[in-house]
């Protein structure tokens, strides 16, 4: 009878465990099944997951007990992957190295971000690591030979090999796991010719990037809302720039080549000439640039992006110099005020009036030839305005350069 007892009681002990008990999971197995779930969606099963601290974001926070971090399979070294770690929570703080165990279910969130929900950390091992890790993986498109580092030490982030990006940001493992909001400096290599889709996209703490001469494009949003991002080229090698590719950066500089014109400044103030030669206005490459208070595009200007100029909304007067009213992939000036002075050429008054997007503004009028501005020596005296090192001639309402370009 006793042993019928003891054996039940074991039985009993052992299902109660069963309750309690998680499947234990790797990092990559615990990736894996999050990758299987539906963006915003969660387990309903509460798994163990162990892995080494490969590198830390946010420091241990006192009132919370907690720490935000990145575990992987191995300790140190070169590694593949790894799993976020959002607010675990545990009585002493964590360091590089450590091996720790969390019971917790697996979200997947928008870029395949897997995290935890603020569950408890158990620190298994106290080893810190001797040697950094190193994210490592492909970032090439089929054929293409490219692969990449994140020192998860510095936040190097260092391209190497030749060819295309992927053209996808799910494809840059940096991109995943919160890694790319740590990010700090991107070196890329000679051979590289295409900047893929969103490849650096919310790197907000990289603030110098140079562009290697070979590359031929840049994908869309390619740097957007890089926030610290303030220097940057632009190689005569670059013909194509995709939508947003450097909205929300914080350049210093306008940023233009030989064909395009990429970027001005975001607080840019006054008056502002395209250089000659330029071709294309890309995409939100003056959107919002609410100081700015005159524009004159040169003659060679055949095309304006998206959003080009939208919500400038101090712009007092607009000058084109192109004979053929560029076209516009759309919206190019929504938010800025169609009454105010549009200069063209004479002879194509009729052209803009009916072109697309131009049409819209009622005060279309001929650029004042140069001859209009000829003044006599003591006219000059009078008449002439020196501001910020340069000499404006004023006649009439308006002020212009010495070259006859209307300046407000």
């Amino acid at each position: 009878m006793k042993t019928k007892l003891f054996t039940l009681f074991v039985a009993i002990v052992a299902s109660i465990c069963s309750i309690y008990a998680y499947e234990t999971l790797s990092v990559a197995q615990a990736l894996e099944i999050g990758r299987s779930l539906e963006k915003g969606a969660s387990t309903s099963d509460t798994y163990t997951v162990i892995g080494y601290v490969a590198a830390i974001e946010s420091e241990y926070n006192e009132g919370y007990h907690n720490q935000c971090y990145w575990i992987s399979d191995q300790r140190g070294g070169a590694i593949s992957e790894v799993f976020y770690i959002y607010r675990g929570k545990n009585d002493n703080p964590v360091q590089v190295g450590y091996k720790v165990s969390i019971e917790t279910k697996i979200y997947r969130y928008t870029d395949l971000v897997i995290e935890n929900a603020n569950d408890n950390v158990t620190i298994l091992d106290a080893t810190a690591s001797a040697t950094p890790s190193v994210l490592t993986g492909d970032c090439g498109a089929s054929g293409n030979n490219l692969t990449f580092q994140l020192n998860m030490s510095t936040w190097d982030l260092t391209i190497q090999g030749s060819g295309r990006m992927v053209d996808s940001v799910q494809s840059f493992p940096w991109q995943q796991q919160s890694l790319r909001y740590s990010v700090r400096s991107i070196q890329m290599p000679e051979g590289l010719t295409y900047i893929g889709q969103s490849a650096f996209e919310n790197c907000q703490k990289v603030s110098s990037v140079t562009i290697p001469e070979n590359v031929s494009a840049v994908g869309k949003w390619a740097f957007y809302n890089c926030k610290a991002l303030t220097t940057m080229n632009m190689p005569e090698s670059v013909d194509s720039i995709g939508i947003a590719a450097f909205q929300g950066c914080a350049l210093t500089e306008p940023l233009y080549n030989a064909r395009l014109f990429c970027f001005l400044p975001t607080n840019y103030s006054g008056s502002y000439s395209l250089p000659d030669g330029i071709v294309v206005v890309i995409s939100y490459s003056f959107d919002g640039r609410k100081k700015l208070t005159s524009l004159d595009l040169p003659e060679s200007v055949l095309r304006l992006g998206y959003r080009t100029f939208r919500n400038c909304t101090a712009l007092q007067s607009i000058t084109c110099r192109a004979v053929n009213p560029p076209t516009s992939k759309g919206e190019s000036f929504d938010g800025v005020d169609k009454s105010i002075p549009l200069y063209v050429p004479a002879e194509s008054i009729e052209l803009y009036q009916t072109a697309d997007e131009w049409s819209e503004f009622t005060n279309i009028q001929a650029i004042p030839s140069t001859a209009d501005l000829e003044l006599t020596e003591q006219e000059m005296k009078a008449y002439k305005l020196l501001q910020n090192g340069q000499i404006y001639i004023l006649r009439g309402e308006h002020i212009f350069d010495t070259q006859g370009k209307m300046i407000q």
